[in-house]
This record gives structure tokens, sequence and C-alpha cells, in this order.
């Protein structure tokens, strides 16, 4: 099956191009710049074709949480494998400190930390932490989610964008 491809504005030579269909191959066309009075032809991605013209599942959906700012993701599988979520756990030591993966801190804009906890598998939601002190992978936390909690260890970055509409 063959898809037109057609520009307005450009000699008819160019105009129509057909271009092969597949549903395994990206579909492109002609971006047209004019530069300097010349025309220059270069390829650009099209939006990926669904069968039938059938509804693209959103990669994930933010939740608001009442009373809080913070909203909560919830990502498709395909999503999270995608981002390459990995996950850790806030531990205590004997003295009864938390303990989180320093890999799973990160700050915002104003200097507040966070974690993003997992209370369930592909869900996602950010708690403030207090960080008191860094050990190597260790961050002591003051203030954080209790003992056992999942949190976000890869992927943190991507989330918070998701969250914050950042990209998007």
């Amino acid at each position: 099956m063959m898809l037109p491809i057609r520009f307005q504005g450009i000699a008819p030579s160019l105009a129509s191009r057909a271009v092969p269909a597949s549903s395994d191959a990206p579909r492109t066309a002609l971006l047209a710049l004019v530069l300097g009075g010349g025309l220059l032809l270069m390829p650009a991605p099209l939006p990926a074709a669904t069968p039938g013209g059938g509804h693209v599942e959103k990669p994930y959906g933010l939740e608001a949480i009442p009373g809080s700012e913070v909203k909560r993701i919830v990502l498709t599988e395909k999503a999270a494998r995608r981002l390459d979520i990995k996950t850790g756990q806030i531990s205590q030591d004997p003295a009864g400190r938390l303990i989180a993966p320093f890999d799973a801190i990160f700050y915002d804009l104003k200097g507040v930390s966070w974690v993003y906890t997992s209370p369930v598998p592909l869900t996602f939601v950010r708690h403030k932490v207090v960080v008191t002190r860094v050990d190597g992978p260790h961050a002591f936390i003051g203030e954080g989610p209790p003992d056992g909690t999942r949190v976000v260890t890869l992927g943190v970055s991507e989330l918070y964008g998701t969250e914050r509409g950042i990209g998007h």
C-alpha cells in the first residue's frame, strides 16, 4: 500500500510522492525549507500510524491527590520498560535512622529534596524528604517515607518531568 504525501507550493514533480506504508517502518515525509532563495528538502518523521486509525494509548496518567500539589503518576507497562524504572528500598539502621538509596534523592529548583515512592507497581508518588547526611550510596533522612517503602532509583528525572509536564 502506498500513502500519498502532498505539499503545496512545491514544483509539481516534487508535490506528490508515494511512500510505502508499513507497520514496521518509521513513517517520514519531506520537510521543505526555503533558505536564502533555495529549497532544502529533508526527511521529517510523521506520527506513528495505528491500525484502523485507532486511539494511541497514552503512556502515563496523572491523578490529583486531594490536599496536595503532588500528582500520582501511573505508567503503562511499556512506558515503565522504556524508562527502565528501577527501585530500591528505604531501610533503617540499628540506631533507628532512615536510610534511602542516594540515587533515589533529587532536588527541585528550590533546593527541596524528594523521592518517588512506588506504593503499587507502575504507580509513583513524589514525597518530600529531609536529608541529614550522605555516606557513599546512602542518604540518611530525618523525615520521609517509612522503613520498607519502595523508592525509584533509576528514572527519577523522567518521572519528575512527567509529573510537571516538562517536555510534553
